[in-house]
């Protein structure tokens, strides 16, 4: 995992809700996580999700969604049922169904993230033109490893814990031609995350 000791957010001071948000980050020590869906960039965090699977994916997928729904009284009845219903589905109906599984996780995706956007430098012109109302802004510091040092020295809730966790281990984007694939039933939660 990679550290980031300082990371900097490039803010305007200009419009009332930025500045709102400035003033709560400087005040307050509170910072907002945006939704993907409001970035002015309508193509980030935008991935190609993939249902390259076998049968055996497929049934183990639909016997989780007829766990989660409380469908089944047990793992066993569900897996059951799942196999029922897959092999009782025609083409067409598995395409429905992987359709609504895909517009079903792109929503809850989009309704769950939320990122803070910040950078490894203070002096990006075209940071400082973009974000930053054209120069008329801030660029705030962050002393990410000085925080890590004060959040390992008090007792936190475990819920206060992972919230501050997302802070203080960051990730660098990584622009790329294509969209990310991402495997339906290869992945693991926390590489969908």
């Amino acid at each position: 995992m990679q550290r980031f000791p300082t990371l900097y957010k490039y803010r305007a001071l200009a419009p009332d809700k930025e500045r709102d948000r400035t003033a709560d980050i400087l005040r307050r020590d509170e910072i907002y996580f945006a939704s993907p869906s409001k970035f002015d960039d309508p193509f980030e965090c935008r991935f190609s999700l993939d249902f390259d699977g076998s049968r055996e994916d497929k049934v183990k997928r639909m016997a989780t969604d007829i766990m989660d729904a409380k469908d089944a009284r047990s793992e066993g009845e569900a897996r059951s049922k799942a196999e029922d219903r897959f092999r009782s589905m025609d083409t067409k109906a598995r395409e429905k169904w992987e359709n609504d599984q895909k517009s079903d996780f792109s929503e809850r995706l989009r309704q769950c993230t939320a990122m803070f956007c910040s950078s490894e430098i203070n002096n990006d012109i075209l940071m400082w033109s973009h974000y930053a109302d054209g120069h008329k802004g801030i660029c705030i510091e962050f002393d990410v490893a000085g925080l890590a040092r004060r959040v390992n020295r008090i007792e936190l809730p475990p819920s206060n814990i992972r919230q501050l966790e997302v802070f203080l281990t960051p990730y660098r984007v990584c622009y790329q031609q294509d969209y990310p694939r991402v495997s339906f039933y290869k992945t693991t939660l926390d590489q969908k995350q």
